[in-house]
Parts: structure tokens; sequence; C-alpha cells
């Protein structure tokens, strides 16, 4: 049986679209960190105090995406002081206030989403610095 021409360009736009998919993160991606009482604020810029800290959710800005699971971390320095793997999307930052002092900062990275498409891994992580 022969292939024609128009199988072998259908098959390879095929694979290339496949190929595309997997090889190319989906770069529109970004988190969205949110702090209850502080949803006017810019954490990932203006920081926040340990009196702040409160109930973090985290979102994704395609309303596609959700967050499934990840891992914030109170880090001073270059080392963790506290590290929590959570499920969901939603952490209170409270835990940390007793350790959290200024210079800190919450680092977090998500773990799980659910989307198919792999993501732009910058855009996994995100920090809050501690003022």
């Amino acid at each position: 049986m022969k292939t024609s021409l128009f199988q072998i360009i259908g098959t390879a736009c095929i694979v290339l679209l496949i190929s595309a998919f997997t090889l190319f993160p989906y770069n529109d991606f970004a988190l969205n960190v949110k702090v209850q009482g502080m949803e006017n604020k810019d954490l990932l810029k203006e920081g926040l105090t340990p009196a702040e800290l409160a109930i973090m959710t985290i979102e994704s800005n395609d309303e596609k995406v959700s967050i499934e699971k990840f891992e914030v971390v109170l880090a001073r320095g270059t080392r963790p002081i506290s590290v929590e793997s959570v499920n969901g999307n939603q952490y209170d930052l409270i835990n940390f206030s007793e350790q959290a002092k200024a210079g800190d900062r919450i680092v977090i990275e998500v773990m799980e989403t659910s989307s198919t498409m792999p993501l732009d891994e910058k855009a996994l992580f995100a920090s809050i610095p501690i003022n």
C-alpha cells in the first residue's frame, strides 16, 4: 500500500503539534497570591509584616488551571526555617508568625496543577518578603 504525500504531511503536522505541547511551556501562566485582609496590596513587591500573616490563597491567572499542591517555606538567608506541604490552594501563614522576622521571606513552589500542558518553571515560584 502506497503512502500519499498528503498522509505523510498530515502525520508530520500531528507530530509537530504534539511536540510543541510537550516541549514549549504554557508561558501565559502566572500565580496570583492573596492574603486575607491584604487583597489590595502587591504582596510580592511590598511584602508583609509578621503581624499581617493570615490565610493565603494561591490561584492561577487562567481559570482553567487550578493549584492542587504547593510547598510553602519560611526562609531566612539561604536556609529554610519551616517547610509545609499543602494540598489545595490555601495555607494559614499564621503558623509562621512566631518564627518570622524582618528580612525573612515566604517562598512558594507549586508542585501540582490541573494543567495537562507543561507550565513555565519560573511561574511556579513566588516569594513574599517579610518586613
